[in-house]
């Protein structure tokens, strides 16, 4: 059990400030972490959240905020919300390779964005021809911050439509 698994709960805690549902970024089909290919993303050492198998080929911004971090060479974004959130968006899992190759970044750091804001596309087929599963992975990066997070139940996602999961400040 690591740290910070009591964080996820199938509930929302019984006193909590503030609570913000996050829209799925991503359109596909909710995984669950262990199934993540990666020892570091299921250690949470980039937080706590979800993981959907892609079948889309967008991200779009959950919610207003800030684009905090975007690199040149990867297939993520990072940002924070009015409320001091932090969120991270990886496409890919082994992504760093490819040194952001065929991943178009919409979106610049600092740029003010709003919910549904498209921050970046890429090419879903050409990374599985890299052998880069299609996997999008979406956390909490500062969880000292917050309560709880409650995952959603349903088992697919719609980018924009569907909750991914609801955090508990």
């Amino acid at each position: 059990m690591h740290y910070f698994d009591s964080l996820i709960a199938e509930n929302a805690p019984a006193s909590y400030v503030h609570h913000i549902p996050i829209l799925s970024p991503v359109s596909g089909t909710r995984i669950a972490s262990h199934a993540i290919p990666n020892e570091l993303i299921r250690a949470g050492m980039w937080g706590k959240g979800m993981a959907v198998s892609l079948s889309g080929n967008q991200v779009f911004a959950p919610f207003d905020g800030v684009v905090e971090a975007i690199p040149a060479m990867g297939y993520e974004v990072q940002l924070v919300s009015p409320a001091g959130l932090r969120l991270w968006i990886k496409i890919g899992v082994g992504t760093e390779r490819l040194l952001g190759e065929r991943c178009e970044r919409l979106v610049k750091v600092r740029n003010a964005v709003t919910q549904g804001t498209p921050l970046m596309s890429f090419d879903k087929r050409w990374l599985k021809l890299q052998q880069v599963e299609p996997i999008g992975v979406v956390t909490i990066r500062n969880l000292g911050k917050i309560k709880a997070l409650v995952p959603s139940h349903g088992r697919q996602c719609r980018a924009m439509e569907d909750n991914l999961f609801t955090v508990y400040l």
